[in-house]
């Protein structure tokens, strides 16, 4: 990536995919215990971005949060 397409929007989603995976790889994580339980998948078709149940989307305010940008995020991985 060159500097010149460096932007502020790419350096926040850089930002928060690294501490989403630091939150999800470690279980003593300080922010861990804010995810939602992880499911049990019978079956394996594709790669996922993350094992967790998803919580219903209950507000537009909810939806802003942290967790929930990147629990519902497709462009994880």
């Amino acid at each position: 990536m060159s500097i010149s397409s460096i932007t502020f929007a790419s350096i926040c989603a850089d930002a928060d995919f690294k501490l989403f995976t630091r939150i999800t790889g470690n279980g003593e994580h300080l922010l861990y215990s804010l995810l939602p339980p992880e499911r049990e998948h019978q079956y394996t078709l594709r790669q996922r971005s993350h094992n967790f149940q998803l919580p219903d989307r209950t507000s537009v305010l909810r939806d802003k949060n942290f967790m929930m940008r990147m629990l519902y995020s497709d462009s994880l991985y």
